[in-house]
């Protein structure tokens, strides 16, 4: 049976605490680092509420932040291009699937309408125009006809 040298196992447990702490500090200045906090947008200014249901969605007021229309209700919705929007989406029956669709047909964002839970998606419009509302989840029989348009300007 071969003998250990004296001192290895001190050796051994001040290199395995040298690798640990270079680990540590390695970890630390990798989390400083990552892109997710720059590449989040800002919060936006404006909130568009959207609500699904069988078969239609309730979009807007445009309100400020703080719930404030920025429209009048009943208004035709109008909304702003190359502002970040934020659009909370809920459902009151059954879940839906908003879908931003430009005229050519191609999907922008979406999100989930789920009931009693209130989902987030940030939006910026680069271009005016009108954008097609599509429900992306088979919510029952009528679920072909639960479209509607937004106004771009």
């Amino acid at each position: 049976m071969e003998s250990v040298a004296p001192g290895f196992y001190k050796i051994r447990s001040r290199y395995f605490l040298l690798l640990t702490a270079v680990l540590v500090v390695l970890l630390g200045v990798t989390f400083s680092i990552l892109p997710y906090k720059s590449m989040a947008p800002a919060e936006p200014e404006y909130v568009v509420p959207v609500i699904g249901r069988i078969w239609s969605w309730q979009i807007g007021p445009l309100q400020n932040r703080d719930g404030t229309p920025v429209q009048a209700e009943g208004s035709a919705l109008v909304l702003p291009v190359g502002e970040p929007l934020e659009f909370v989406v809920t459902a009151e029956d059954v879940n839906h699937g908003f879908g931003i669709y430009t005229e050519a047909g191609e999907l922008l964002a979406q999100t989930q309408a789920m009931p009693g839970y209130p989902n987030s998606l940030v939006h910026t419009f680069t271009e005016p125009g009108t954008y097609h509302v599509l429900c992306m989840e088979y919510c029952g029989i009528a679920h072909h006809i639960m479209t509607t348009t937004i106004t771009v300007e």
